[in-house]
């Protein structure tokens, strides 16, 4: 049982970890790692809980995270935004050549 719950927990983790952009090896992955138990509750609390509370259990704590500057750069940076033009709009396909060229502006 004990070893069910390790593996429950630790793909709980991973999930946790990919779904809110936490950077791979990132101190915040450390931290995670090591105060899961106390941000779930207990072991006993984990195999008691429903399988989608521990997950938002989790988001919670790293959401809270993202204001805190010894895990600023822990988080997978989103990047800029990517505009779209249609291929049919020839006056925002001229506009915008440069920036299609950089790969800036997308055209669809």
């Amino acid at each position: 049982m004990q070893q069910e719950t390790e593996r429950q927990t630790g793909d709980e983790i991973d999930r946790a970890l990919a779904r809110n952009g936490v950077r791979s090896g990132s101190p915040l992955e450390s931290n995670v790692r090591a105060r899961a138990y106390f941000i779930w509750g207990s072991a006993v609390a984990i195999s008691a809980t429903k399988p989608g509370d521990l997950g938002r259990k989790m988001d919670i704590y790293i959401a809270e995270q993202r204001s805190n500057p010894a895990f600023a750069d822990s988080f997978v940076s989103s990047g800029p935004k990517v505009v779209r033009i249609p291929r049919g709009d020839l006056d925002k396909l001229r506009e915008n050549f440069a920036d299609i060229a950089a790969g800036r502006v997308l055209v669809e």
